[in-house]
């Protein structure tokens, strides 16, 4: 009734110290009662014939066609029918997770969310302006609130910086490139942490990309089509044993058998598993493999080659069955 909206009115209106430092510096607000009826916001297009959609809660949509959850929504579902989403100017983030229903003690369905504060930019149709506006699912768990072109994505006409909203599709690597042509000396132990990391990383690719296209050579060779994972398996259990004992690539390659003079005890040419699987062919080609290895850590190359060829066997051997 109206003494409680006064009560209320006397607790909050007036001079206020809000935040955690209230000392006489910081902290100090007047708040003051405002007429709802007395703001005016006109409607008006951001940019010609388009509508902008902004998330004024997190969204949830499902898929029409497949029934389930998506995170790319049609206009139609954005509440701008006729109209297309044009991703590229589009700014969305996404999350997912499970609310949990104590009534049967246990997870509901997982929701794929829209973050709040997305932006959707839909072409070639205009929604209808509603103030209680809602799309999407689940609108109990307060999802699916929007805001059709607000007014606070609109330019102000006073700064003179701004003439109107555009949506521009930035290289930010580009002009981070750009702006830092110039080496950095690097005399922090952070820097030097993160320079470790950053060389780390690109020897990780490196390596990734040198093995790729070596499988991508011998895909079609008898080192995988007649090497058994098993193999496979070996060879990347002599290397890594190899690596952890620090013993040499010479020391190695002698172990496989594959260099000159050293052949008759090898792992790949002697046995009746290398009679049967090691020909002359294969013989040639592993050891041309080995032997052109281009990074310099040639034990941890065998090692992960190996592991993706025992791969490579498998898939072989299912698609013949």
């Amino acid at each position: 009734d109206e003494n409680h909206i006064q009560i209320v009115e006397n607790a909050l209106l007036g001079n206020k110290r809000i935040g955690k430092s209230k000392s006489a510096e910081y902290g100090q607000v007047l708040i003051e009662h405002f007429d709802k009826s007395e703001i005016e916001i006109e409607a008006q297009r951001i940019v010609e014939n388009v509508t902008i959609v902004y998330a004024q809660s997190n969204l949830c949509f499902i898929d029409k066609e497949t029934g389930q959850q998506t995170f790319q929504p049609t206009a139609d579902q954005l509440g701008v029918p006729g109209g297309k989403v044009v991703w590229d100017k589009s700014q969305i983030r996404t999350f997912t997770y499970s609310p949990w229903n104590f009534q049967r003690n246990a997870s509901s369905m997982q929701r794929h969310c829209i973050k709040m504060g997305s932006v959707f930019y839909v072409e070639g149709a205009s929604a209808e302006r509603n103030e209680n506006q809602q799309i999407g699912e689940f609108y109990n768990e307060g999802l699916g609130r929007v805001i059709y072109d607000p007014i606070f994505l609109k330019s102000n006409p006073d700064d003179e910086r701004l003439t109107s909203l555009s949506f521009v599709k930035a290289d930010l690597i580009k002009e981070e490139i750009g702006k830092n042509s110039e080496p950095v000396a690097i005399n922090t132990s952070l820097g030097h942490f993160l320079k470790k990391q950053k060389d780390l990383a690109e020897a990780e690719l490196k390596l990734a990309k040198e093995i790729n296209e070596a499988i991508e050579k011998y895909k079609d060779t008898g080192i995988t089509r007649k090497v058994t994972s098993s193999q496979w398996g070996n060879i990347r259990a002599v290397a890594t044993d190899f690596l952890i004992n620090v013993k040499t690539w010479e020391e190695f390659m002698i172990k496989l058998g594959l260099k000159e003079g050293e052949k008759k005890n090898g792992l790949l040419t002697c046995g009746k598993m290398a009679e049967k699987l090691w020909d002359e062919r294969n013989i040639k080609d592993i050891k041309e493999l080995l032997t052109n290895i281009q990074n310099e850590n040639k034990l941890l190359f065998t090692i992960k080659f190996s592991s993706e060829m025992a791969k490579e066997a498998i898939n072989f051997k299912n698609k013949k069955q």
